[in-house]
């Protein structure tokens, strides 16, 4: 009695705590929000040959049907807006563990691979939880671990944080959140992906503020005195080549690429961009993988520089996802039949800088 009498008030304290977290994470965590519909997604495909990972824009810009319907194969979008280096780690390694992969489609740009994962903790806690929610109980408990003591993580307020979902994943919309939990549905379908994991637009961007093309491209350096140099992590580095090593471990075909923007060549410098590119480059070939750069994509396989495929300065619509998605694929059927994939790509143009 007197044990119960000293310990009560702080287990009373710790059950209404626990009690309160739940409450706030049944009224505020989404009911199927983008990333826990692409671990379900996933989770739902079972097997599978391929997978993309990467951020947003690989959301937005690669729908799998349009892709399977070039290669005949089955393949999954495993993209997430702000997906760090680290996560599209993860989402690999979790494709070829469950999914059984053979080939995998990993996009990077400069703004990753210069993002550090500790500054985006909303972003990686989601990525996590939403993947540990679809994983047994033995298997979730390890994979919440191994964020928590991650050394982007380990000893900030963040690791803590992390078991209090509903301060990073939450809705602007309790009433209706907690509307579908209760019904069991989704009732407003908007941004939501589809079965394949994409998330389309119709949306037409309009004008594009620093929007040029390869002809003006070095024309542009000269003039403008405000253009940013790439400074790549190495911790991103290494993990892109992890993801190398791994995929040729597992005998997964893996393909880097960048996804088509509408300012990838007009934000950065030149000599920098070609710097970043070679960097990329000469890191993936010791593993035997290349490096695609849609940016530099050839009209007849994707029209790059026209501003009715995007919907806004960076993602595709779904006209300019049609094309992108079937340039994938004939990527990867070039390929595999040997044939030459580079044909499809311009050259930077040289340019030593000023």
């Amino acid at each position: 009695m007197r044990i119960f009498k000293k310990y009560g008030t702080f287990l009373c304290f710790i059950l209404l705590f626990i009690i309160l977290n739940l409450g706030l994470s049944f009224a505020l965590r989404p009911y199927s929000g983008s990333g826990s519909e692409m671990w379900k997604g996933f989770a739902a495909k079972g097997q599978l040959d391929m997978v993309y990972t990467g951020t947003s824009f690989c959301l937005c810009d690669v729908d799998p049907a349009l892709v399977d319907e070039v290669t005949g194969l089955k393949s999954y979008n495993m993209g997430t807006n702000m997906q760090s280096i680290q996560s599209s780690y993860i989402a690999l390694k979790q494709a070829i563990e469950r999914g059984g992969i053979t080939r995998a489609i990993v996009g990077i740009d400069p703004e990753i691979m210069e993002m550090g994962r500790q500054d985006n903790f909303r972003a990686e806690a989601c990525f996590v939880r939403n993947l540990s929610d679809t994983l047994p109980v033995s298997k979730k408990i390890a994979a919440d671990a191994s964020f928590v003591a991650s050394k982007d993580f380990i000893g900030t307020p963040s690791s803590v944080l992390y078991y209090f979902p509903w301060t990073y994943d939450r809705v602007g919309n309790p009433s209706l959140n907690i509307r579908e939990k209760t019904q069991g549905q989704i009732l407003d379908m908007t941004d939501h992906r589809d079965e394949n994991g994409h998330y389309g637009s119709d949306e037409i961007y309009g004008e594009g503020r620093h929007f040029i093309d390869l002809t003006s491209l070095v024309q542009w350096n000269n003039e403008v005195d405000d253009l940013y140099y790439i400074n790549v992590q190495k911790d991103n580095l290494d993990t892109l080549e992890d993801m190398a090593k791994l995929c040729n471990k597992e005998n997964v075909e893996l393909f880097v690429i960048a996804f088509p923007t509408t300012q990838a060549l007009s934000v950065y410098r030149l000599d920098s961009y070609q710097e970043y590119t070679d960097l990329i480059r000469n890191t993936l070939s010791k593993y035997g993988v290349e490096y695609y750069d849609y940016n530099l994509a050839k009209e007849e396989y994707v029209d790059v520089f026209n501003l009715e495929i995007y919907r806004d300065n960076g993602h595709l619509n779904n006209r300019g996802t049609e094309q992108f998605s079937k340039a994938l694929g004939t990527m990867v059927t070039k390929y595999e039949k040997g044939e030459d994939v580079k044909e499809m790509f311009y050259d930077l143009p040289p340019y030593e800088g000023n």
